[in-house]
């Protein structure tokens, strides 16, 4: 167990639940082992680390003891018992199927292992983000490549290994799945001018993407089976992160669009019929009469979708009364009389 799993995140411990996904989402793609430079053992320890973070109860143990425990007298992984001398002593069953494997044989099969996930940032307008978009993006990765194969030369076509071994209870039959077909019993063909006998060959593709209505600013969407594939054909996903670009009207809060409009002091005192835009165009409003500046005018059901759920927020009109600059003479008459009708 690694001394201290938010350190191998690169987190810290007010890490949020975000915060936690995105550095092992990260960190995964990076020490991945189907991937040239990847690390087994990093990706193992990132592994574990997520497991645990990402569970509240395991977090909340964690936080306190400083590890996780089945119950008070066992860990995660062994068995803890007090021998004669009152020192505690720890036995780790999490191998037991290494252990089964030598001494008794037997088959022990390898999952079938996919493509690495992939992340890409992409930004779109804030009426794409109202009303979804199909967005066409251009990504460079491993695809799977349909090239000729032929029997796997490690185990000649069977898929698995077999060999006998040799221990102070006698010889025994093991079984492994083939390392180089994965179980397959076919390999690429090593003279394949695009993957080389490595299965899977580098190539730019294009793929579109629906972007739902609704989507906030620095959300993440999973697009499933669109990462790097492995040689197997199984193929990893893609993750999104989108921005959306600031609109010079409009501005959101939840899923309600916002809109200042600016009215004069007559338009404030007597009321007045007036366009707005809204996201789909215009719309028109009255502005009731003797409405002050700071008061909000709610136009329900014209801002965004509620993401996987029904209906809509509204839009919002916030109202800001001009306090008129530089009066011609007409109009300094005109409010000194206000301003006596006023006394």
């Amino acid at each position: 167990m690694p001394e201290d799993y938010y350190k191998t995140l690169g987190l810290e411990k007010t890490a949020t639940e975000a915060d936690i996904k995105r550095a092992y989402r990260k960190l995964a793609h990076q020490y991945h082992p189907d991937k040239g430079n990847g690390d087994d053992k990093k990706f193992k320890e990132v592994s574990e680390a997520y497991q645990i973070l990402s569970d509240p109860e395991k977090r909340k143990q964690y936080d306190q003891f400083g590890k996780i425990s089945d119950d008070e007298g066992g860990s995660a992984t062994g068995w803890n018992y007090s021998d004669f001398s009152g020192q505690g002593v720890e036995f780790d069953f999490s191998n037991l199927g290494d252990i089964f494997e030598t001494f008794f044989g037997g088959e022990r099969r390898t999952q079938e292992s996919r493509g690495a996930d992939l992340e890409r940032g992409i930004e779109i307008t804030f009426e794409e983000a109202a009303k979804g978009v199909n967005l066409p993006i251009e990504l460079e990765k491993n695809i799977y490549c349909d090239c000729p194969k032929i029997i796997c030369p490690e185990c000649q076509g069977q898929g698995k290994k077999e060999t006998l071994k040799t221990t102070i209870l006698g010889q025994f039959r093991s079984i492994q799945t083939c390392a180089k077909c994965q179980g397959q019993g076919k390999v690429s063909k090593a003279d394949c001018p695009d993957c080389r006998g490595k299965g899977i060959k580098k190539e730019r593709v294009k793929i579109d993407v629906t972007i739902p209505a609704g989507v906030r600013d620095g959300m993440t969407i999973r697009v499933q089976g669109q990462g790097e594939s492995s040689a197997l054909g199984k193929s990893g996903d893609l993750y999104l992160e989108v921005k959306i670009k600031p609109h010079q009207q409009f501005y959101r809060k939840e899923d309600d669009i916002y809109y200042d409009q600016k009215i004069s002091f007559s338009q404030a005192a007597l009321g007045d019929k007036i366009d707005i835009p809204i996201i789909n165009g215009a719309k028109s409003i009255k502005i009731p009469a003797g409405i002050e500046s700071g008061e909000e005018i709610r136009l329900r059901g014209l801002g965004f979708p509620h993401l996987n759920h029904f209906g809509k927020g509204d839009e919002v009109v916030k109202i800001k009364i001009i306090t008129p600059k530089n009066l011609n003479s007409s109009q300094k008459r005109l409010f000194q009389e206000l301003k006596k009708l006023d006394s």
